[in-house]
């Protein structure tokens, strides 16, 4: 096992399915943003393909989420039209880049209304492109993209990690 998956997998606190590699690195230089395969092992569609694995991150995100941040960041979306147009766009370029990671023959093998989540839906599988789901997912496609409005937020509201005590590894 590499000592980028051995990482990886210390963070999780599992094996990654379907890594097809490192999108982002911390500033230690260890995975911070990994990009998974749209589709599993076991064919099952994951249309998450932006995890976000850094334990202070997920955990700093997680804080904000049972803080009441999702309807927050929500209302702040309905009134803004100029961020919400931003994120529409996010949710698209998600889409497509998602689609973009299909090979020709898995795209045409997604006719199942389970593989269509794959080709119509956003960031973290959201049907409805006006609603935020899951903050971790937003702030991964921010952070390896640098294009989510809503993850550009979480990365204000956090600020910027500049230390750390070596949570991603195991000792």
């Amino acid at each position: 096992m590499s000592k980028e998956k051995e990482i990886i997998t210390s963070q999780l606190r599992r094996p990654p399915q379907g890594l097809l590699g490192v999108a982002k690195h911390c500033f230690k230089g260890r995975p911070l943003v990994i990009l998974t395969n749209p589709i599993l092992e076991d064919k099952t569609p994951f249309p998450t393909v932006f995890w976000l694995t850094c334990p202070v991150l997920v955990k700093e995100v997680a804080k904000l989420e049972s803080g009441g941040w999702i309807d927050r960041f929500q209302a702040l979306l309905d009134k803004d039209e100029e961020l919400y147009q931003k994120f529409v766009q996010a949710h698209e370029s998600y889409r497509l880049f998602r689609k973009q990671l299909l090979s020709p023959a898995s795209r045409m093998s997604l006719s199942s209304i389970k593989g269509k989540v794959l080709l119509e839906t956003g960031v973290g599988g959201v049907r409805d492109f006006r609603k935020i789901k899951c903050l971790h997912a937003h702030y991964a496609h921010f952070l390896a993209t640098g294009i989510n409005p809503i993850g550009e937020l979480i990365r204000k509201k956090i600020g910027e990690i500049s230390s750390c005590q070596n949570e991603c590894e195991s000792e």
